[in-house]
């Protein structure tokens, strides 16, 4: 995108990849709490893929036009979401604060997942209630992305093997435009064939035609 945001205010091994099911999934993924008054600094996105920035850097910029993931010095910008994206994200959402109000739902929330990698989910439902700090430094129960056309199959994985190796149970991928949503955990990976997204200890059950229209 680029553009300048200045004044803004503030897979491991033997573990099957999505593409890997017999799901009918295509290469490409196409088919279908800080200040407010603070005054934060910001990047130019062409200067800061070809800078190095620091963890400090990072976490003390925003940016006006959506949120980047960091990974190891360099800030990433995440693929915008559409209105099928942002239906089905909005759905989670409303879904969890409903049914299960004993977690806390934050959407697209910086998550820590090593000390210089930090990703930003569309959803993460995190036990025990709400994170004290500014960002999610523990690991969330259970993490949604939803996926957007410009989503490609090497860097979903990249994101889904960063959740689990932090400790994330569960990772809930979903097409907005199939409707069809796919389960990771360290075990393995699998599509919820009969649309219904699941989670053990806790149980968390939540089907795909209660979040989406």
């Amino acid at each position: 995108m680029g553009g300048s945001n200045c004044g803004s205010t503030r897979g491991s091994a033997g573990r099957l990849g999505l593409w890997e099911l017999d799901v009918g999934v295509v290469s490409d993924f196409g088919t279908g709490g800080f200040d407010s008054g603070a005054t934060m600094p910001c990047y130019d996105v062409g200067m800061a893929t070809a800078t190095l920035v620091s963890v400090e850097e990072y976490l003390a910029t925003s940016f006006l036009d959506g949120d980047r993931e960091y990974l190891e010095g360099q800030i990433l910008e995440r693929n915008m979401g559409e209105v099928q994206h942002s239906d089905l994200q909005t759905g989670f959402a409303v879904f969890f604060r409903m049914h299960y109000p004993e977690f806390w739902a934050g959407v697209e929330v910086r998550v820590q997942v090593k000390a210089r990698r930090f990703r930003v989910p569309d959803i993460c439902l995190v036990v025990g209630g709400k994170p004290k700090g500014r960002i999610v430094t523990d690991p969330p129960f259970l993490v949604v992305e939803v996926l957007s056309p410009e989503d490609r199959m090497v860097e979903m994985q990249e994101r889904i093997d960063d959740y689990l190796s932090f400790g994330v149970k569960y990772v809930w991928v979903v097409d907005p435009s199939t409707r069809r949503g796919y389960v990771h955990t360290s075990e393995g990976s699998r599509e919820a064939k009969d649309g219904v997204l699941r989670t053990d200890n806790p149980r968390i059950e939540v089907p795909l035609a209660e979040v989406s229209r």
